[in-house]
Order: C-alpha cells, then structure tokens, then sequence
C-alpha cells in the first residue's frame, strides 16, 4: 500500500517601487528588474519569489543656503515639483528665520522620493548687537496696527520694509541719513492674516523680526 502525498512548490511576486534603492533578503538593488529568490516552504518544497522592482532615481542633493537673511532649500535631482518641510514646521522653500539655531529641511519630490538637507546654522546675532537694543516692533501680534521706533545711531539702518512669507514687499521706506529716532504707526489691517517678517537693512546685512497679523 503506498499512501501519498504530493506537495506542490509555489511561486509569488511582489511588485515594489522604490527610490534609488531597495534591501531585499540582505541584498540592495539600485536598478530596475526582476530578481528571484528560492526558499523552502513548510512541507520541504521550493517557494519561488520573484521581485518586480522599479527603482526612481530621487533627490540627493538637497542643500540649504542662506542669502541675506533668507535661508533657502536647493534640490537640482529627482522629479519636480518639490515639497518642502523645515524643522521649524513651515512649508515654503525660503523661509526668514527670528533667531540664530540649527535649520534643515525635508525636500520631496513629485515621486514621494526625499532628501534631508544638511544643517545650517544661522546666527544674525552679530547684527542684532550691531543694530542695538533699542528697536522695538510692537504690538506683537498685532491685529492691525504697528508701531516701529529705534534709534538710528550713526545711522546703521538705511531702510524699512514689510515682507510676507512668500518675499512679497508690502511696506518699505528709506530712512534719511539725518533721522536719528525713527517712529512710524502702520495700519496693516487690509492685509490678510498671518506671518509677516519686518527687515532693517544695514550695511552688515539685513536685521529681521518675525510679526504674526492676526
């Protein structure tokens, strides 16, 4: 009497997309193609599975560089448009930070393939002891109304302006050199909510405060 059993070997494949490389079964593949590995299954039989893998070349240059007070991401590889996620939480490519730190920022792309920028490390601090203690740019947050003082000593700030987060210049004006206290009362209040960034320029560079319109 012969009792038998037939146990049948399988096959299986998965289908992966990746960005520039994929680990598989202690392995690491950069290209595109078809890969195959034998294993055994429970009953002692071949289980065969096949990789169909698609490899997108993503971002591998994401950089942060600062210009001016503006720090901005850079990605020249992968497949625009480009998203953008800083440390701090915000979302556009350039940003004007208020204070010196650490700042870096996530770049993806159009494949959801993404790259971490290096750490950039801001410090306005010697423009900020240039420019004094004596700037005040109050109420901040303000619902509408902004007052603007300093001293102008020695005449260290030639300029005042209001930008948005997106670079756009809502407010500017160029201090004369015989001014030595500056003092303005603006009415922001036709503008739409949100962050606003007020720039000092002076000749070491530009001095920027961080206002939220609410």
């Amino acid at each position: 009497t012969l009792d038998l059993t037939i146990n049948n070997s399988s096959s299986s494949t998965v289908t992966v997309t990746a960005c520039d490389s994929f680990d598989w079964d202690g392995v690491t593949y950069d290209s595109t193609g078809q890969y195959t590995n034998t294993y055994t299954d429970v009953n002692g039989c071949d289980s065969i599975v096949t990789l169909d893998l698609t490899i997108i070349i993503g971002i591998t240059d994401a950089t942060v560089v600062q210009n001016g007070d503006t720090l901005t991401a850079l990605a020249t590889t992968g497949t625009p448009p480009y998203t953008y996620l800083w440390n701090t939480g915000e979302t556009t490519q350039s940003i004007v930070p208020d204070s010196s730190g650490n700042y870096y920022c996530i770049i993806t792309d159009a494949n959801g393939c993404e790259d971490w920028s290096n750490t950039y490390t801001y410090n306005p601090t010697a423009i900020e002891n240039i420019a004094g203690n004596n700037l005040s740019v109050y109420p901040n947050p303000t619902q509408g109304i902004l007052n603007i003082e300093f001293i102008n000593t020695n005449n260290k700030i030639s300029s005042v302006s209001i930008v948005n987060v997106l670079g756009d210049r809502i407010f500017n004006e160029n201090i004369d050199s015989n001014t030595f206290k500056y003092s303005n009362n603006l009415d922001l209040s036709k503008y739409s909510n949100g962050i606003y960034f007020v720039r000092f320029k002076m000749k070491e560079g530009f001095l920027t405060k961080k206002l939220i319109l609410q």
